[in-house]
């Protein structure tokens, strides 16, 4: 066997989390000191009849685990399978067939071997165990969490939220999960970001029947084609953020950058960084950014955002960064074993150091980010009165409408590309006809009665909001146009509207990225941008003695 310190290597490239590793550790040792390999689990379902490329992300590991010497097991669920695992679903799946999961399981195996050595591998089937359960058995098992425990889990607290049906029968996939790791003495398991709370659910029952937990290895998801988890924006952020930069290039001198380096505060699959980078760059060029009038840059490519973000992190306090809002929303969320990375902590200090390099007078955000600004001033102040003055105390500007575009489906929160259906939300790259789509299905109400009021009618009011952003007509003008008219011809006419704005970025968006077009204007927007930087970066160093010219 390798190392310890070569295998650790080896086990954490490309992982997206490691829990516990500590306990990781312990457990490579012993395998090592008494030459016993560690046993590896993987559980799939056949709920269809090919294994997607996502899985091939794990497998690839669990070969590399396999030539480390460690038991590769996987399980295929061929009693789970037939309820489906309810992981991200809005709603319960279709009950499979014997014929069809065992139909299924067969390619499952083909396909596992074309990744993994076929003799080194063990496959189980999970109705081997499941199968020989006793109610009294059943019952035993259920007693090991709770209902609370169980609406912990994203899909299972939405749907419950929107009043959808949640089946007893799908509250026992974790727990059958759960038992699988029981019945093998598994060492490790490992999955995808989304089956967290599954995965720890073997953990937990391991420990509560006296074996030693599991430790739970998560490996990034590969994001699927159909829109739903695209990292191409949302109309919402074109709305809110984009599209008032472009009307706010005529008026005012912009410095708009790409926030890659705050990307940093999860794992990046780099490949999917750098699509998704370019993407966002052609996005707010084919929305209307114009290189001539605007300062465009990779936030990379200026070092001084890093240096001056370390200079001004050593000016904040840890009671200031605990209070910010996406620091705090990330702690309350937390569940057992879990933590936050310190990227996530810190980078308000970054943020400060974005806001403050340029002098800037106003800072474009939505209102969820005004508290970022309000810390850039304070911190601005605090250096002022420090060292004397030497940073800009900006103002937030916050669109007057359209800072907050809200979900199709449920318009009392905030349009999100990680909407849990895809249905709310309206992606700038999807098709035109599926964004008309999700126009026309958006969530109002029963009076059929289009005027703006947000607490009684946020549906029909959200649609106001992005019909007059999209349109130029005020809401008011577009509320007198369709008095007594009725949802479906306004619904219908906002579709077109959305659908039109959406092509001519489209078209944009396909002639911008022919050729080098796009490094050129990087280039020479991170060349103007690092004179400004590194004349105020030089200036703050100087004020606290970090460099010893005067």
């Amino acid at each position: 066997m390798k190392s310890l310190e070569e295998q650790l290597k080896i086990i954490k490239k490309g992982t997206l989390d490691i829990i516990n590793e500590e306990e990781l550790i312990k457990k490579l040792e012993k395998s090592i000191k008494e030459n016993k390999p560690l046993k590896i689990k993987l559980g799939l379902d056949p709920s269809a009849p090919d294994i997607h490329l996502g899985h091939t992300v794990v497998l690839r590991k669990l070969k590399q685990l396999q030539d480390l010497g460690h038991e590769i097991i996987i399980i295929i669920g061929d009693f789970t399978g037939k309820i489906g695992d309810p992981t991200g679903k809005s709603r319960m799946r279709k009950f499979l067939s014997d014929e069809e999961v065992l139909q299924n399981a067969k390619t499952y195996e083909e396909q596992v071997f074309k990744i993994l050595d076929k003799e080194k591998t063990t496959i189980k089937f999970n109705s081997e165990w499941l199968s020989k359960l006793t109610f009294g058995d059943v019952l035993k098992l259920t007693a090991s969490t709770t209902v609370a425990r169980m609406l912990e889990r994203e899909d299972f607290k939405l749907r419950f939220e929107n009043q959808r049906p949640i089946y007893l029968n799908e509250f026992f996939y974790p727990l059958m999960q759960a038992f699988d790791s029981t019945a093998i003495e598994a060492d490790i398991e490992f999955g995808g970001t989304d089956q967290r709370f599954n995965l720890l659910s073997g953990r937990n029952l391991q420990k509560e029947i006296g074996e030693e937990p599991q430790i739970v290895i998560m490996m990034p998801l590969i994001e699927g084609l159909d829109g739903k988890n695209k990292m191409s924006k949302t109309l919402g952020n074109y709305i809110g953020a984009i599209k008032p930069f472009v009307s706010y290039q005529d008026e005012y001198e912009m410095i708009v950058f790409v926030a890659n380096l705050h990307s940093m505060t999860i794992y990046q699959e780099p490949k999917n960084l750098r699509k998704n980078t370019k993407d966002l760059i052609s996005l707010y060029l084919a929305a209307g950014l114009d290189p001539k009038k605007v300062t465009l840059f990779l936030q990379s490519d200026v070092l001084e955002h890093a240096q001056l973000g370390w200079y001004l992190g050593c000016m904040v306090s840890m009671g200031e960064l605990s209070r910010m809002t996406q620091y705090k929303d990330k702690a309350s969320k937390l569940k057992k074993d879990e933590s936050i990375g310190a990227g996530i902590f810190n980078y308000p200090s970054l943020m400060n150091a974005d806001i403050l390099l340029y002098d800037p007078d106003y800072v474009p955000v939505g209102e969820d980010q005004k508290q970022h600004c309000e810390l850039a001033r304070d911190i601005a102040e605090r250096f002022n009165n420090r060292y004397s003055e030497t940073f800009k105390l900006p103002e937030p500007l916050v669109p007057k409408v359209g800072g907050r575009i809200m979900d199709l489906q449920n318009p009392t929160k905030k349009m999100s590309k990680s909407d849990e259906t895809g249905k709310g939300c309206i992606y700038i790259l999807d098709d035109i006809n599926v964004s008309k789509k999700k126009i026309m299905s958006a969530v109002t109400d029963s009076d059929n009665a289009i005027y703006y009021d947000v607490k009684n009618k946020p549906g029909i009011s959200n649609l106001l909001t992005i019909y007059s952003i999209l349109s130029g007509e005020s809401i008011d003008a577009l509320v007198e146009r369709y008095q007594g008219v009725g949802y479906g011809q306004f619904k219908k006419d906002l579709a077109e509207v959305v659908g039109n704005e959406l092509q001519k970025i489209h078209d944009k968006y396909n002639e911008i990225n022919q050729g080098n077009y796009i490094d050129t204007i990087l280039n020479e927007g991170a060349d103007k941008a690092r004179y400004m930087a590194r004349k105020k970066l030089a200036k703050v160093e100087r004020k606290i003695g970090i460099t010893i010219k005067k």
